[in-house]
Order: C-alpha cells, then structure tokens, then sequence
C-alpha cells in the first residue's frame, strides 16, 4: 500500500455545451505532485 498524498480539487470545471440547456459542471481531483499520471478524458456523444 502506498502512502497519502495531498490532492487538489477544483470545482467546478464548467463547459458551454452547444445544444445542452444548462452548461456542464464537473469535480476534479487530482494529486498535488507526481509524474507519468494518468490522463482521463470524457466524451460525451450528441443524440438527437
């Protein structure tokens, strides 16, 4: 088991979103310090 670490947090992270009737609002957290992190993206998909 690795040992704590501080983490970050922002929020919120808002995005206009064409077409969205309200704009998107996300939490993110990540660690404070640290390398070779992993980078998570979302894509959401228009359906109409």
């Amino acid at each position: 088991m690795s040992k704590p670490t501080a983490v970050s947090t922002y929020s919120p992270v808002v995005f206009d979103v064409p077409g969205r009737p309200v704009p998107l609002e996300l939490k993110v957290s990540a660690p404070s310090a640290g390398s070779d992190l992993p980078v998570i993206l979302l894509s959401p998909t228009a359906t109409e």
